[in-house]
């Protein structure tokens, strides 16, 4: 059984399904079956993304002027 990279309650970023645009999302679970993180963008939507569309904080650069992009 593959390793997780993530677990539930660790805060990312997801990618937008159909855009190049990451956000911040908090994982709420795993399937082990499908391999499908289910995450929860914060504006409440929730989605399953694969681990090829989630990355960690720390791969972002913040943004000199300390914004943060909300959820679509």
């Amino acid at each position: 059984m593959p390793s997780r990279k993530f677990v539930e309650g660790e805060v990312v970023r997801g990618r937008w399904p159909g855009s190049s645009l990451y956000y911040e999302v908090e994982i709420l679970s795993h399937d082990n079956k499908s391999q499908l993180y289910t995450v929860k963008y914060k504006d409440g939507t929730e989605l399953e993304l694969k681990e090829s569309d989630i990355k960690p904080l720390k791969s972002f650069k913040q943004r000199k002027s300390g914004s943060i992009s909300s959820s679509p």
